[in-house]
């Protein structure tokens, strides 16, 4: 039987690892933005390498997993900034959401060793990489990789940001599709992986090969004239 102090090792290294694949996918590596001469500590839980600057970045939200929120969402953004508009609009194209909730715990669970546990998490992380690449949105990270200077023109970021809790402000849900990853129980409870994604991700690559912000300012010149000076 897994301890309770096993089970949480082992969920709070999956939410490293599952937090580490998703980051890598969509934005660069934490890794790469440290310097070469100073070597990164690694850790090398379920069979992949994490720097230790990103382990700490995730401390507060491993505590949140375990402790209070049971919950942690990892949003992935695109920020588009057009000179017609007075603030940049920023959209949420995937929302993982990784979860340890205690009340599904499953009572057969118990007889689960540490080396199955390990195993089960190693699986579903393998699964994540892969699915990674099969998102709608790998498509406009693809781009955004290839052409960068299309990118930069057109004032685009992709991004992310961390929270505990669930921010709903101006999230569309008609717009997304939810995805069930993986569940894995445990005799103290079920972790879980899931994402809310969007699937018409069209406007999107649009907003990266310029094709609306040409249209937007098409329609402003068409209805608003430009000032007249006379001789």
């Amino acid at each position: 039987m897994v301890g309770r102090k096993n089970v949480e090792t082992i969920i709070k290294h999956a939410l490293g690892q599952c937090a580490h694949v998703i980051l890598q996918s969509r934005i660069p590596s934490p890794s790469s933005q440290s310097s070469p001469s100073q070597p990164v500590g690694t850790d090398k839980w379920l069979n992949l390498e994490l720097p230790q600057t990103f382990l700490r970045d995730l401390q507060p939200f491993e505590q949140a997993l375990l402790t209070t929120a049971k919950q942690v969402f990892i949003n992935i953004t695109m920020t588009h900034s057009q000179p017609i508009l007075d603030t940049p609009q920023t959209v949420v194209m995937e929302r993982w959401r990784i979860s340890f909730d205690p009340a599904a715990a499953v009572e057969g669970a118990s007889e689960m060793t540490p080396e199955l546990l390990h195993w089960h998490c190693s699986v579903l992380i393998r699964g994540l990489h892969s699915l990674m690449r099969a998102m709608p949105t790998q498509g406009v990270y693809s781009t955004v990789r290839k052409n960068t200077s299309a990118v930069s023109a057109n004032q685009v970021k992709m991004g992310f940001f961390l929270s505990s809790s669930e921010e709903d402000s101006g999230f569309l849900l008609d717009q997304y599709q939810l995805l069930v990853l993986g569940r894995i129980p445990t005799a103290y409870g079920t972790f879980v992986v899931s994402c809310l994604y969007k699937a018409d991700l069209s406007r999107e690559l649009a907003l990266l090969s310029g094709d609306v912000l040409i249209r937007s300012q098409m329609i402003v010149h068409d209805y608003i004239s430009p000032s007249v000076t006379g001789a």
